[in-house]
This record gives structure tokens, sequence and C-alpha cells, in this order.
């Protein structure tokens, strides 16, 4: 029974030995595959949505800096 199971292992490490490289080979040889891309004055996009920008105050900082205030909730 010990000497069926040792074959049995060495069977399984020599298949392992075999078929594990030539997947990760056959998996790795294949290169990738992308469109061409194309040139930016033939792209085309929806349209934007609209910007809905909150009521803001500005304040002018004595340094000069301008501020601008707007409510976020």
């Amino acid at each position: 029974m010990k000497q069926r199971s040792f074959w049995k292992n060495v069977l399984c490490a020599a298949l392992a030995m075999v078929w594990v490289p030539l997947l990760y080979s056959l998996m790795a040889a294949a290169p990738a595959s992308a469109a061409t891309p194309k040139h930016y004055t033939d792209l085309s996009f929806s349209p934007l949505p609209e910007v809905n920008v909150p009521a803001y105050e500005r304040f002018r900082l004595p340094n000069g800096l301008i501020v601008y205030l707007m409510e976020d909730h």
C-alpha cells in the first residue's frame, strides 16, 4: 500500500513539473489585443451636463486676497 502511494506521489509531481510550465507559457504567450487609438479629432463625446453653482458671497481680505464663500450641505 505504501509503495502504491509513493508512485502515485511521484507521478503527480512529474505531471505537475510538465503541465505547470506548459500552461504558464501558453497563458503568457497570448499578446493583449487593443483597438488602434483614434486621432483626437475623430473622438466624439456627449455634451457635458450643466453646472449649477449655488449662491455665493465674495470678500476681499485686507491683504488683497479674494475669497468666495458658498454653502455646502
